[in-house]
């Protein structure tokens, strides 16, 4: 073999994996665009849509009506926000189904400095769209069970630390106009969509990867 060409191999054998990496990370970043697109299609139809009596295994983003009791006694609070000047948490509660597991509701923000208004003791009907629920991470704050606050919005794991039924396996995120405390949802969510841009980025990283190696590969077997 020419002594030249053994000099790119290494180089060869780093820039085709670079190059390998980052074209598979551009597809991979196309098929999330694709499933990000058609959510926000998904979320666009549903708000644009009245709600729809609750299923019993609804799929995510879909709005909702569901009757019930609130859980008043097992009312906790969930993460931390901010509105305005206002630093607050969400108050989450259970609603009570005749015959059905719970549903674990997140009603909505609820300022520090104000207590928890008093609620309906009777039935209820409320909206709201349906939302998986968390999950924690290594990096997650851990829940404050002494306190009833939660930083992981998980219905199963809320419901164990309350001695509760097993509820739903998803929860309802409130929606409403009211500016009222809680003050719940008034639209759904604005999922960011950066993927098209994540893709350019990693097959332009392929591309340059491919260039730098040519212009090497000239400079090593010129004469």
């Amino acid at each position: 073999m020419n002594p030249r060409f053994r000099l790119l191999v290494g180089p060869f054998l780093f820039s085709l994996f670079v190059f390998a990496a980052t074209i598979a990370l551009g597809v991979w970043q196309v098929k999330r665009l694709h499933w990000k697109e058609n959510l926000l299609a998904e979320i666009a139809t549903a708000q644009a849509n009245p709600p729809i009596p609750l299923a019993a295994v609804p799929r995510q983003y879909t709005k909702v009506f569901v009757t019930g009791r609130w859980d008043h006694p097992d009312a906790v609070l969930y993460g931390t926000d901010v509105r305005g000047e206002r630093l607050g948490s969400f108050l989450v509660e259970p609603l009570l189904r005749p015959g059905l597991p719970p549903l674990i509701v997140d009603r909505g923000f609820l300022p520090d400095d104000m207590q928890k208004p008093a609620d309906p003791t009777g039935e209820v009907t409320v909206t709201g769209y349906i939302s998986d629920p968390d999950h924690p991470h290594w990096y997650s704050i851990k829940d404050d069970l002494a306190a009833r606050h939660f930083y992981t919005l998980n219905p199963t794991a809320i419901a164990t630390a309350l001695g509760m039924a097993k509820p739903a396996p998803y929860l309802l995120e409130l929606m409403g106009s009211q500016t009222s405390y809680p003050e719940p949802a008034h639209a759904f969510p604005d999922l960011p969509n950066n993927h098209l841009s994540y893709a350019i980025t990693w097959f332009s990283m392929a591309l340059i990867d491919l260039v730098i190696f040519v212009l090497a590969a000239r400079k090593t077997l010129r004469p």
